[in-house]
């Protein structure tokens, strides 16, 4: 419950960048944590007065690891987008009943959608994203070309973490020392990528970190 009283403050700053809450709110869905949180956010920004509207919260979730799409449990759950690789959600009920206020959707996205929206995040945003969070664009994209998402709609995109988090230590490592040689200075190069990537990852630290996306759809 704390958790989610602190997760539901990203919602805040959504309201408070855009003015008014979006008309969509894409998110990457595991335990359904953060799908929750986000309702409460907007829920309680429209409630004071905040915002005009609710979102509908559209959640994606890894084909292979869909239990609120399937709508029962699953055992062995298998996507390589680790961070939503759960078969049990902790929030579902939660989940539930936030999708069923907001009219809003589950949907799942196979492993080769979830790449696919990762190519592009990086090759054409520059955003370099973990699996997990390129779903809610794969997400995106599959509504869109399935005539879901009108023309001009505005619509946010939440991300869980950066994939340096995910790359092994050894790569870091030798990317580091590579970028040192090739003229980069320690101070200009190091604090994000390494503190950031690596010696979190040696701690077992994982920080909650994302972006609002904000964007008018060409779709």
């Amino acid at each position: 419950p704390d958790r989610i009283e602190g997760q539901k403050t990203a919602a805040y700053e959504v309201v408070e960048v855009l003015q008014d809450a979006p008309d969509f709110h894409f998110v990457p869905v595991g335990n359904a944590g953060n799908y929750t949180a986000y309702f409460r956010g907007y829920s309680e920004e429209l409630e004071r007065g905040a915002s005009t509207k609710l979102p509908r919260m559209f959640g994606f979730q890894a084909a292979g690891s869909a239990p609120i799409v399937l709508g029962h449990p699953v055992k062995n759950p298998e996507t390589l987008a680790s961070a939503i690789r759960i078969g049990n959600p902790a929030s579902w009920e939660f989940a539930l009943g936030a999708r069923d206020v907001s009219n809003g959707y589950f949907g799942a996205i196979d492993d080769a959608g979830i790449l696919a929206a990762q190519r592009i995040l990086s090759a054409e945003v520059g955003i370099f994203v973990e699996p997990a969070s390129a779903i809610s664009v794969a997400g995106l994209l599959e509504r869109a070309e399935n005539g879901h998402i009108a023309s001009r709609t505005l619509f946010t995109l939440s991300r869980r973490q950066t994939e340096l988090r995910f790359l092994p230590l050894s790569f870091l490592s030798a990317l580091k020392k590579l970028l040192v040689y090739s003229g980069w200075s320690r101070d200009k190069l190091t604090n994000d990528l390494w503190a950031n990537a690596g010696a979190g990852r040696q701690s077992g630290h994982r920080s909650r970190t994302g972006y609002i996306c904000k964007l008018r759809s060409r779709f």
